[in-house]
């Protein structure tokens, strides 16, 4: 089979088992966050593809840490 590229599909499910904490998770297991990625728990971030959109691409969760890793610094500096 000869092809130009390649794009693995690696999955949509989002890897939200280690959240424990009451109220974080929504109905469909991820983690509703704001556009500096605070979560509904003061002091707690969260970024790439444990948020509910409708794809998952590597250079959206790395966008979605760089934003979450500023308000971090902000939200620390305070």
């Amino acid at each position: 089979l000869k092809i130009d590229g390649l794009f693995p599909l690696v999955g949509q499910d989002p890897n939200t088992q280690f959240v424990h904490i009451e109220g974080v998770l929504d109905e469909w297991k991820t983690i509703p966050f704001d556009r500096e990625m605070k979560t509904s728990i003061k002091g707690l971030f969260a970024s790439g593809d444990v948020f509910n959109r409708a794809v998952r691409q590597i250079y959206l969760s790395e966008r979605d840490g760089k934003v979450a890793a500023k308000s971090i610094i902000q939200y620390l500096g305070k």
